[in-house]
C-alpha cells in the first residue's frame, strides 16, 4: 500500500470527495491530507501538492484554482478548450484544474437551478453549453483519472492496482405488473371496446386470450430476464408502487395478484423501489410508496430509480436520503446514452447545497431500452453498435455497465418486439460473470 501526502491550503470536503472517489479505484493507494506547510515540506513519501505554485522537489504538482472554494453560480463560469477525450474545464486563462473539473462533472453543478428544461422538468443535456464540446457518450471523468494515474505512475515510479474490475448489471422497471390481466371489469371491457374501435384483431384476441387464462400476460416476461446469464445480485427489479397522475398506472399493491408475482420475482434479483412521477420531489409522497412496497415485500427497501429518470437537484435525493435508501440508479439520460456524470462508476452523491458528502451512493446507468427505440429510433443494428461500443469503454475503465429494461418491452406486439432479441444477445456476446 502506497500512501501519497496531499497538501492543500484550505482543504475543503469538495477535494477530500474527489481524492476519495479516485481511492476507492486504486486498490493500493490511499491519500493522506494536511494544510500544514511544514509537515509538507518535512514529508518524506509521496507527495502531492494542490495548490497554485511548488514548494518542495520530486512532489507531484496538481494547479489549483480559486473555483474549487467558489459558490455554485461561479463554479458554473467556467471555460471549455478542446472536445470530447481532449476536453478541459478553465477558470482562469490556460490553467487547468483537475480537482476542480471532476467535482464539477460528479457533483452536477450544472444541474442545480438549471433552465431550458423539458415537458417533464427534467435537466436537458442538448441545451447546455458543455453538450457543444462534449459528446454524452464519452466518460470524461475516467478519462481523465485514467491520465492521472499513468502519470502519478511515472513521476513515483509505482504500479497502481485496480479496485474494481468490469461488470454487468440490469434494472428492470416494473410500471406496469400486467397488460391485460388482473383489472377491473370496467377496464377491460373499455380495453376490448378500444381495439375493436381501431380495428386491432390482433390485440382483441390477444386480450381474450389472457383475460380467460388461455395465454400468459405479456408483460409477464420474468422467465427470459431469469434465463438471460445474470446472476440474482446483479438484477434489480423497480417496482412502481404509487402515484395518481396520467403518467403512473400500474396496479395497486393490495390487489390480491400482486404477493404471489413479487414473491416469483423476488427470486429472480432484488425488489426495489421506482418512485412515481410526483414523488422525485414530494419526500413525503416517496415516503408513503416505500412503506406500502416494505409491507407488502416484508423487506426493507434500499434501493430506488426515480419513475421517468425524473431527477431535481437536490431536493429528489434529499427525499431518498430521508426516506433511508442508500443506492440509487437515475443517474443518467431518459433521451441520451453514456455517462451524466461523466462516469461509468458508482460514486457518493456530494451535496452542494450544505457542502456535504452524503451516504447515498449513485449507481449512474448507460444505456435504456425506451432511450434506444423511442428517443433515438434507433432499428436493431443501430442499437446493437452502440451497445457494444459503450461496453467496450466501460470495460476498458472497469466500471459498470447498469442498462435498463422494461418488463413491458417483452410485448410480442408492441414497437419494442426487436429489443427483446436485442436485450438475449447483447448479454449473450460473453460470458457474463
Amino acid at each position: 500500500m502506497y500512501t501519497i501526502l496531499v497538501y492543500n491550503l484550505k482543504l475543503n470536503p469538495r477535494v477530500i470527495y474527489v481524492f476519495q472517489f479516485i481511492a476507492e479505484r486504486w486498490k493500493n493507494i490511499s491519500f493522506q491530507f494536511t494544510t500544514n506547510l511544514d509537515e509538507y515540506i518535512n514529508y518524506k513519501g509521496l507527495s502531492l501538492n494542490y495548490s497554485d505554485c511548488k514548494l518542495k522537489t520530486n512532489e507531484f504538482f496538481l494547479f489549483q484554482t480559486k473555483a474549487i472554494y467558489n459558490d455554485i453560480n461561479a463554479v458554473k463560469n467556467y471555460k471549455l478548450t478542446g472536445s470530447n477525450e481532449s476536453l478541459k474545464f478553465e477558470w482562469e486563462e490556460g490553467s487547468v484544474d483537475l480537482i476542480c473539473s471532476i467535482f464539477v462533472m460528479l457533483s452536477r453543478v450544472d444541474e442545480y437551478d438549471a433552465e431550458n428544461l423539458d415537458v417533464h422538468n427534467r435537466f436537458v443535456y442538448n441545451k447546455t453549453k458543455l453538450s457543444k464540446y462534449l459528446d454524452s457518450r464519452i466518460p470524461i471523468v475516467d478519462i481523465w483519472i485514467e491520465e492521472f494515474k499513468k502519470n502519478i505512475e511515472e513521476h513515483f515510479q509505482i504500479g497502481i492496482i485496480l479496485s474494481r474490475s468490469f461488470q454487468i448489471t440490469l434494472g428492470v422497471d416494473i410500471d406496469y405488473f400486467w397488460k391485460y390481466k388482473n383489472k377491473s371489469i370496467v377496464k377491460t371491457i373499455a380495453g376490448f371496446i378500444k381495439d375493436l374501435m381501431k380495428l386491432d384483431v390482433i390485440a382483441f384476441r390477444t386480450r381474450f386470450l389472457v383475460v380467460f387464462g388461455f395465454k400468459k400476460d405479456p408483460y409477464l416476461s420474468y422467465d427470459s430476464i431469469q434465463n438471460i446469464g445474470l446472476p440474482k445480485e446483479s438484477i434489480l427489479f423497480f417496482v412502481l408502487s404509487g402515484g395518481q397522475t396520467k403518467f403512473d398506472k400500474n396496479q395497486k399493491l393490495n390487489h390480491k395478484a400482486v404477493l404471489p408475482l413479487l414473491e416469483e420475482i423476488s427470486k429472480i434479483g432484488e425488489i426495489s423501489l421506482h418512485p412515481s412521477y410526483e414523488a422525485s420531489t414530494d419526500c413525503s409522497l416517496l415516503e408513503i410508496e416505500k412503506t406500502e412496497l416494505e409491507s407488502v415485500c416484508k423487506k426493507f427497501i434500499n434501493k430506488s430509480r426515480f419513475h421517468f429518470i425524473r431527477l431535481k437537484f437536490p431536493k429528489s435525493y434529499e427525499c431518498l436520503i430521508l426516506n433511508k435508501i442508500i443506492h440509487d440508479y437515475s443517474m443518467g439520460y431518459p433521451d441520451l446514452l453514456g455517462f451524466r456524470a461523466g462516469t461509468c462508476h458508482s460514486l457518493f452523491w456530494y451535496n452542494l447545497q450544505n457542502e456535504t458528502i452524503t451516504n447515498l451512493r449513485l449507481h449512474p446507468f448507460v444505456a435504456m431500452d425506451r432511450t434506444l427505440c423511442s428517443y433515438l429510433k434507433y432499428h436493431y443494428n443501430a442499437a446493437m453498435t452502440e451497445l457494444l461500443k459503450l461496453k467496450e469503454l466501460v470495460k476498458y475503465h472497469s466500471g459498470e455497465f447498469h442498462l435498463i429494461w422494461h418488463n413491458s418491452s417483452f410485448d410480442e406486439h408492441s414497437e419494442f418486439l426487436p429489443y427483446k432479441a436485442l436485450l438475449l444477445n447483447f448479454l449473450g456476446q460473453e460470458e457474463v460473470k
